[in-house]
Parts: C-alpha cells; sequence; structure tokens
C-alpha cells in the first residue's frame, strides 16, 4: 500500500511541476512521460496486491427488501478474495 501511494505522490508531483503556468503565461512548461510494460505490469502488480488485501477488510451492510419475498442479509463478510496475477497484463502491438 506505501509503495502504490508513493508511486502516487511521485507522479503528481512531476505532472504538477511541468504543467504549472509561468508568471507572464507565455510557455507551459512540459514533459513527455513514456510506461513501458514492464512498468505498467508492476503497477498493475501492486494494485492487484492492494485490491486483494483491501476487499478483505470492507465491511459489507445489511441488505433487506421485498421482491416477491422478503429478505434480510445480514453480517455479511467476504473471508477471501483473490484476482490471480498475469505476468502481461500489458501488451502492446509494434508500432507502425
Amino acid at each position: 500500500m506505501d509503495d502504490l501511494f508513493k508511486v502516487i505522490k511521485c507522479f503528481l508531483t512531476i505532472f504538477l511541476a511541468f504543467n504549472l503556468r509561468n508568471v507572464n503565461r507565455n510557455t507551459i512548461p512540459s514533459a513527455h512521460i513514456q510506461f513501458i510494460s514492464v512498468g505498467l505490469n508492476y503497477m498493475a502488480g501492486v494494485a492487484i496486491d492492494y485490491i486483494n488485501s483491501a476487499i478483505a477488510k470492507v465491511n459489507m451492510p445489511d441488505i433487506e427488501g421485498f421482491l416477491k419475498f422478503t429478505y434480510h442479509l445480514s453480517q455479511i463478510k467476504i473471508e477471501e478474495f483473490n484476482i490471480p496475477k498475469s505476468s502481461n497484463v500489458f501488451q502492446f502491438s509494434p508500432s507502425d
């Protein structure tokens, strides 16, 4: 979870630093960022780990209602949640 926040904080810092206008508003500093599939796959793995650990801690609210019958679901717990990791989440075709 800390890795994800560090990466997001770093990305936002870089984004904001390069997208602020100068005092005269004549030029807009910018940066060209290129992500490679290895980096994107790493971030997908970090995100999947975070989601797998966070969903198990979610408290589900009680649910009740009436359709053709009355129902009441309470104390719902997710004991295990697992999104399988893929080694190649992002695959790119060769550029033309």
